[in-house]
């Protein structure tokens, strides 16, 4: 659906570039009774196209269009179509070299862009993993040794002592399952799926609650 809309815009593009050539190819030849700016103005149009859409097939379409305009409307015998004259041939292939080196740089350049795209995606996403890893590390280790102590000196812990393990144990798997679900929300954002419901917070109770939570792990 995407490429669809694009071709769309790139061949409304391509058409009010051409037309606004042509008027202005007009009324130069208005102005200054020449034709020699004419042919320029149609290789800047055509340059233009190429540059600014996908692909190659709209640029080389407007050269031929182009080609044909020009030497109906702008070069002697007027409003006659002379495909064989030097003149044609030569304007022909210019624009074609225009639009075809101008597509090819633009393409060249939109997957270089692409590229450094994903591997920026790449890098943040390595990054989120390693970030991920080290948060669940800590929880899970902190349950390990406590339920490892429980189970290895039942006996001889004191019940106050066994709770206060426990009660590690609860806030540790509650400090992941939170963690878990704010990933599932992060994925959720990046999918359009989620409509942000922002509110004012005290920024000062933030900060307090935030010191609370990670005093345990980074004290």
């Amino acid at each position: 659906m995407n490429s669809v809309l694009l071709q769309i815009g790139d061949g409304i593009f391509t058409v009010v570039t051409l037309i606004v050539t042509f008027i202005l190819s007009v009324v130069l030849q208005q102005i200054f009774n020449t034709q020699s700016l004419i042919p320029m103005l149609f290789v800047l149009g055509i340059f233009l196209i190429a540059l600014k859409t996908q692909g190659y097939f709209w640029g080389v379409s407007a050269s031929l269009v182009s080609v044909l305009a020009v030497n109906y409307a702008f070069t002697f015998p007027y409003y006659a179509i002379d495909l064989i004259s030097p003149t044609c041939v030569f304007s022909a292939v210019v624009m074609l070299i225009v639009s075809i080196a101008t597509g090819t740089l633009t393409t060249q350049i939109k997957i270089q862009e692409k590229i450094k795209a994903e591997i920026e995606k790449e890098r943040m996403r390595a990054n989120l993993l390693r970030a991920v890893s080290h948060d669940l590390r800590t929880p899970l280790t902190t349950i390990y040794g406590s339920t490892s102590t429980v189970l290895d000196n039942f006996d001889t812990l004191s019940q106050e002592q066994q709770r206060k393990l426990l009660r590690e144990v609860r806030d540790d798997s509650m400090w992941l399952i939170r963690m878990v679900e704010n990933l599932l929300s992060i994925t959720r954002i990046d999918s359009g799926k989620v409509q942000l419901n922002t509110q004012p917070a005290v920024l000062e109770e933030l900060v307090d609650n935030m010191l609370v939570k990670f005093h345990k792990h980074c004290p």
